[in-house]
């Protein structure tokens, strides 16, 4: 990794850290007005600069440029809200709430009727432009994610045996396999966007 590509890495990790603590604060708001729905994994709410920096590489690949890499990093700062009922109308009532604070949905991308990872993944853009990211789960969503993570972890490293590959990929999608049967009502209809 060159230097600009570090100083890339540390500037989106830098207005992660400063913005965090507004947007966990607001979101922290938005749960809590719901009534099935609640913010989890805050630990995890800051993606480590290592993270960050091998996400920059391989968008440097897929974008082209390191200024394209930089300003579509959307994930520095991600959030799980767990919705426990009425998953449809809870992720419209979170994105209008975040609309009204100024917050814009910039795209949510929905993989409730594919194999393996179920969930939807919104990234929302504060007013100052700082993006997040939200992954709207259902209680046994997020637990098979937990549960696959690891193997995620493997599938993404390029240390992994290619012949490997195949055999993760077949586990991951079997740790996922009981929810895909559990989509929650009406969560295929909400549509990607864009």
């Amino acid at each position: 990794m060159g230097v600009a590509e570090r100083q890339a890495a540390e500037r989106i990790a830098q207005r992660a850290r400063i913005h965090e603590p507004e947007i966990t604060r607001i979101l922290t708001a938005i749960a809590a007005s719901q009534k099935a729905a609640e913010l989890a994994d805050l630990g995890t709410r800051l993606k480590k600069l290592d993270r960050i920096e091998e996400k920059i590489l391989d968008g440097l690949d897929e974008k082209g440029s390191l200024e394209a890499a930089e300003s579509e990093f959307f994930d520095a700062l991600r959030y799980t809200l767990v919705v426990a009922d009425d998953y449809r109308s809870t992720f419209f009532a979170v994105v209008d709430s975040l609309r009204s604070r100024g917050i814009a949905l910039v795209r949510s991308k929905n993989s409730w009727d594919h194999d393996g990872y179920q969930a939807i993944n919104a990234v929302f853009r504060a007013p100052d432009g700082t993006p997040f990211e939200v992954q709207f789960h259902t209680p046994e969503s997020r637990a098979c994610r937990n549960a696959a993570h690891g193997l995620y972890e493997q599938i993404r490293d390029p240390a992994t045996d290619p012949l490997e590959l195949d055999h993760l990929l077949e586990q991951t999608i079997a740790t996922w396999r009981p929810v895909c049967r559990q989509a929650p009502p009406n969560s295929v209809q909400i549509p990607n966007l864009p």
